[in-house]
């Protein structure tokens, strides 16, 4: 298993200051897995404003929201606080 980055700790110390419950694992098998199991549910991927701003909101990360699909939490992790939501289809197509 991969080393955390340095960023995790606060992005987790933000989501459960929100109040949500913090999972490990892999995006798209949990997101297979709720649909089966609790298609009410939402999942989220949490993301460093940094993250989001470098990969995400660049048109390949914008592919990647919409096909997926990703539900995004834009995490500030300087103020160890939820940023931005964003839904795949708030993403304009190319």
């Amino acid at each position: 298993m991969p080393p955390r980055d340095s960023t995790h700790p606060l992005i987790k110390k933000a989501l459960v200051k929100e109040g949500w419950e913090i999972t490990a694992g892999q995006y798209v098998l949990y997101q297979m897995l709720l649909r089966q199991v609790d298609p009410g549910r939402d999942l989220y991927l949490a993301i460093a404003d940094r993250t989001y701003d470098e990969i995400f909101s660049e048109p390949i990360g914008e592919l990647v929201i919409r096909e997926l699909p990703l539900k995004l939490m834009i995490v500030n992790v300087e103020a160890v606080e939820v940023k931005q939501w964003i839904l795949p289809e708030a993403i304009e197509r190319l």
